[in-house]
């Protein structure tokens, strides 16, 4: 999220090699891969692969440790190379030879105009713009609205003891959130995710074309709400980004186009990942009473715990880059012009990096061990700042209010091949007295 294809839901998209860089070279579309024909001796992708198999796609990981031993550098049959290992996730995202701008976004262009879909200078220029809506202390200052609405869903939960966790706890807090900070309304939030959901499954490496029409449609539905947004602050400003990005048009120093882009982007982004951070926080508290107390009673405990909810379950699974030069990796030569998808959930299961990779453990030291849920380098994820605290906001207000919690039947699961994703949840809940 608002990394761009750095941590965003713009990330597995074709490369895209402009004339000027690759003058004999056609621009490519948006990634739609086949399943490998090229004899024998080349592996199946499609066994390789989770994501040409639905029921794989919340638990990809044994799949991704077979890349990561046999296959680190996998090269698909249209010449995407998909990278495993963590070692290799890492240098590649902060290889500086290395563009998004260059990447061919397909339907969704638009996204070209916001960060991104920028290298520098230009995504610095952007990203200055917006860097001072996601610092710690501005991002903290939106938590008591976060909190507020999160204690209002406890509140009205109390008499049945029972709650809907996905929808009531961790969507419309975060969505209603980003958008008072957009200022505009937030009542429509179970059809912005639905359309997000849709927009997102056409960036899959290996996506149908039931994938890229359902992201076409759901990107023309997501710009056409904020056009009708902006053009109602437009009408009866109130305080917010959408009233900071039309001044901005004013002085000349943004157009309709990236002002609209951008509020898509954040309004898309502003609940994706949070979503499913703090879905599967919830879903872990409820599982172990240890945690939740631990969680409840020591402050410090919660931020760790964060970190490990990121790494264990990396809400997005990769992202997309172009080679501007030869680089090898895990003794491959990837060439210049090269298109390559970074597995970020794999990376952060790399058991050569973390020691018991697949144990959940918040208390295992991240001294020089960093996980890359948010990605690295120059398109790290801006909005990380505002995941972790809209997490940590969601669950401390539930284990403040709340004595226990456990899982009323098992959770649906909604994941795409980009992103994990946590459908339903229900709790039983026990209040303080």
């Amino acid at each position: 999220m608002f990394g761009g294809p750095g941590n965003c839901i713009a990330s597995s998209v074709r490369g895209r090699r402009t004339q000027e860089d690759f003058s004999m070279d056609p621009i490519t579309t948006p990634h739609h891969s086949k399943a490998s024909a090229r004899g024998s001796a080349a592996p199946d992708q499609t066994e390789l692969l989770p994501f040409y198999h639905e029921e794989l796609l919340d638990d990809p990981y044994p799949h991704f440790r077979r890349l990561r031993d046999e296959y680190p550098v996998l090269q698909l049959d249209d010449g995407v190379y998909v990278v495993s290992r963590y070692d290799d996730v890492s240098t590649l995202l902060r290889h500086t030879k290395s563009s998004v701008q260059q990447l061919d976004f397909g339907s969704f262009e638009i996204f070209h105009s916001t960060v991104i879909g920028l290298d520098a200078p230009s995504h610095t220029e952007h990203r200055r713009l917006v860097n001072k809506l996601f610092t710690p202390k501005s991002v903290k200052g939106w938590m008591a609205t976060t909190g507020s609405i999160v204690e209002r869903a406890l509140t009205e939960a109390e008499p049945a003891g029972r709650i809907e966790a996905v929808r009531e706890l961790c969507l419309v807090p975060t969505h209603e959130t980003m958008c008072a900070m957009l200022g505009m309304t937030g009542e429509d939030a179970d059809e912005v995710r639905h359309q997000t959901y849709e927009f997102a499954r056409g960036f899959g490496i290996v996506a149908t074309d039931d994938d890229l029409r359902a992201g076409a449609e759901g990107s023309a539905w997501l710009e056409n709400y904020c056009i009708d947004a902006i053009e109602a602050a437009a009408r009866d400003p109130r305080p917010g980004v959408i009233a900071a990005y039309l001044d901005a048009e004013q002085r000349g120093e943004m157009s309709r186009q990236e002002t609209t882009a951008s509020i898509m982007l954040f309004l898309a982004t502003g609940h994706f990942s949070t979503v499913t951070l703090a879905a599967h926080g919830l879903e872990r508290l409820a599982s172990d009473p240890e945690l939740f107390a631990a969680f409840r009673d020591d402050p410090a405990v919660r931020p760790k715990v964060i970190n490990e909810l990121l790494r264990f379950a990396t809400p997005e699974t990769g992202v997309t880059r172009l080679t501007l030069e030869d680089v090898e990796v895990a003794g491959t030569m990837v060439p210049a012009g090269s298109t390559v998808y970074v597995l970020l959930a794999s990376a952060n299961r790399d058991e050569r990096m973390f020691e018991d990779p697949d144990r959940f453990d918040y208390t295992r030291s991240t001294e020089g061990k960093q996980h890359l849920a948010f990605a690295a380098g120059l398109h790290s994820c801006m909005g990380q700042v505002l995941a972790r605290q809209s997490t940590d906001t969601i669950l401390t207000t539930v284990t403040q209010r709340c004595s226990s919690i456990e899982l009323a039947g098992k959770p649906v699961y909604n994941s795409i091949q980009h992103a994990r994703q946590w459908k339903t949840m229900d709790l039983r809940l026990a209040f303080q007295d």
